[in-house]
C-alpha cells in the first residue's frame, strides 16, 4: 500500500463470518507557483484521492481471538494470524472488532 499513511488504514475482523476487512484511503495534494512571460504569476493546485478495500476469509485453523495489532512499514501491511493450538478447542465468538494498526 505505497503512499498510504498508517492512520488511513483500517483493519476489521468479523468473527461470526470469519472474515478480515482491510480498507485504505490515500490522498495527495501538489501545489506549484509559476511565473510566465511578462511577469504573470499563477498558482496550480492538483488533488488526487482514492480508496479501496479487500475482504479476506480467515482459515478455520486460525485463533481469531489472538489476532493482534497490524503494522504498516514502508507501504507493507503485516497482520499475524496465529494458528490454534492442538489442545485448545475452537472458540466461537459472535460480532466483530477492529484491530490496531501500528
Amino acid at each position: 500500500m505505497p503512499g498510504v499513511n498508517k492512520s488511513d488504514v483500517s483493519v476489521a475482523i468479523n468473527e461470526e463470518a470469519r472474515t478480515l476487512r482491510v480498507a485504505a484511503c490515500a490522498c495527495s495534494v501538489r501545489e506549484e507557483d509559476q511565473t510566465g512571460a511578462g511577469g504573470v504569476t499563477w498558482h496550480i493546485t492538483e488533488r488526487a484521492s482514492g480508496s479501496g478495500s479487500r475482504v479476506l476469509r480467515i482459515p478455520n485453523d486460525v485463533d481469531i481471538a489472538s489476532i493482534g495489532p497490524a503494522s504498516v512499514v514502508d507501504g507493507v501491511l503485516q497482520i499475524r494470524l496465529p494458528k490454534q493450538s492442538q489442545q485448545a478447542p475452537a472458540q466461537q465468538q459472535k460480532g466483530g472488532r477492529f484491530i490496531d494498526v501500528q
